[in-house]
């Protein structure tokens, strides 16, 4: 049983290391086809090929080659309505730590995100924009970080399983300031999925944390828009001290409700059977 869980341990974490080089290399390759090829792909092929290419693609590979069951794996299972509810409000609750962890890492690394918003906001529609930065993300990232790989650490210690996957899904974002906040959101929903058992716990929050942010960023950008200013502007015009203040005052809401949203998840816990 030992060699068993040893050899689940290492297929997991191997697929979760190689899709750091899947990401970098078929980047490249994508570049270097279209510097020969002729053209230019746009922020939302680009962003679609990222998706379904480096992250669905390699999940049904591994299906195929492994033949491991998907239902099992993946914790395929359906939620309640009253711990989806759970879940939603442990999201929310969580939020102000997010934002300040965010927040934090934006005072030593560049943030990319809000660049990032600005562009795309202006090549879709919002409900796309949505389906590309919240619901794609929450499905497949979900599928590799909380399926395939957290189901190679069952029988671990959930806090071992947890910092080893929110590790993993740091680096699987190829960016510090992400990084920060990606290792704390993938150790939560670690053991969001454990308590419901059901892998659509972390989908469910994934998702709302996306689409709550991009709505924020996309409402804001707008408003600047008609004022004539950018979001990239105003944040690059704020000052330093305010800065910190506002991280500081996340960071203290945040531990705040978070209690909170431990409580409730202990009742998302107390109604699930784990396996």
């Amino acid at each position: 049983m030992s060699k068993l869980n040893t050899s689940a341990t290492f297929k997991a974490t191997f697929f979760a290391i190689l899709l750091v080089p899947i990401h970098i290399f078929g980047s490249i390759l994508i570049a270097l086809l279209g510097h020969y090829l002729n053209f230019n792909l746009d922020i939302v092929s680009s962003l679609l090929i990222s998706q379904f290419g480096f992250l669905l693609l390699p999940v049904i590979v591994y299906f195929l080659i492994t033949k491991d069951p998907v239902r099992k794996t993946l914790r395929l299972e359906l939620m309640s309505l009253p711990d989806i509810l759970r879940v939603l409000a442990i999201t929310f609750l969580i939020q102000p730590l997010i934002m300040g962890i965010s927040g934090l890492g934006s005072l030593f690394f560049p943030n990319y995100l809000v660049n990032f918003t600005a562009e795309i906001n202006s090549s879709v529609s919002f409900p796309f924009l949505l389906m590309l930065t919240a619901l794609f993300p929450a499905l497949f990232e979900e599928f590799c970080m909380r399926g395939i790989v957290l189901s190679g650490y069952r029988g671990k210690k959930l806090w071992i399983a947890a910092c080893i996957n929110g590790l993993l899904f740091a680096v699987l974002h190829l960016n510090i300031q992400q990084g920060l906040y990606a290792f704390v959101l993938g150790f939560i929903f670690v053991y969001l999925v454990d308590a419901a058992n059901s892998i659509f716990a972390s989908i469910t929050s994934h998702f709302a944390i996306n689409a709550s942010q991009m709505t924020l960023l996309h409402l804001t950008s707008k408003n600047l828009e008609e004022a004539g200013q950018s979001l990239a502007n105003v944040q690059a015009n704020s000052s330093k001290e305010s800065l910190i203040a506002s991280i500081v005052l996340l960071l203290v809401l945040g531990s705040i409700t978070s209690i909170f949203a431990y409580r409730i998840y202990k009742g998302l816990k107390k109604n699930n059977s784990v396996i």
